[in-house]
């Protein structure tokens, strides 16, 4: 399965930003860094933890929810993928337009 490179930032989650001080801010959101590229929780206040799980768990659902993704393509892949389209045949007034469109 290929790695997931990213993760959402909902919009939402702004809101909760406007209660923290600079400080607190910026140690949150490094936390956050930290658990989406090592996979690794930063130790946290009692404020910021409650933030921070209810944000983590979003992150794990999506997570989760790729992963169901990228296995049933998978699993559709082994089956050999959609059938080729049947090329049609161009009829005469089809051939003259593709013409007359690539002369403009």
């Amino acid at each position: 399965m290929a790695e997931q490179n990213r993760f959402y930032f909902y919009y939402s989650w702004f809101g909760y930003f406007a209660l923290l001080s600079d400080e607190d801010c910026k140690r949150f959101i490094l936390a956050i860094k930290d658990f989406v590229v090592n996979d690794r929780e930063t130790e946290l206040d009692e404020n910021l933890q409650n933030l921070f799980d209810l944000v983590t768990d979003q992150i794990k659902s999506d997570k989760a929810a790729y992963s169901q993704k990228c296995e049933k393509n998978r699993q559709n892949g082994e089956k050999g993928g959609r059938p080729p389209k049947e090329h049609k045949e161009y009829s005469q007034s089809d051939e003259e337009f593709l013409n007359e469109w690539n002369s403009k």
